[in-house]
């Protein structure tokens, strides 16, 4: 899995296989929208806020249309 989620993992911030690879790489291509409870427990792994990724989520699916 990718560092920032496996640290989370590891200070129990976030239960071990929350997410898997292949559904984390689709959301990283734009394959996948995540649900809510995925993208705050990314805004968490990802040490962000909620809001500067949904906005990036938004910008890359607008910029593949």
């Amino acid at each position: 899995m990718h560092q920032p989620l496996d640290s989370c993992v590891n200070k129990g911030l976030l239960p071990a296989e929350w997410i898997s690879e292949k559904t984390l790489t689709n959301i990283e291509n734009g394959h996948n929208l995540p649900s809510l409870e995925t993208l705050y427990k990314l805004s968490i792994a990802l040490e962000t806020d909620i809001s500067d990724l949904m906005n990036e989520i938004i910008d890359q699916h607008i910029s593949q249309s």
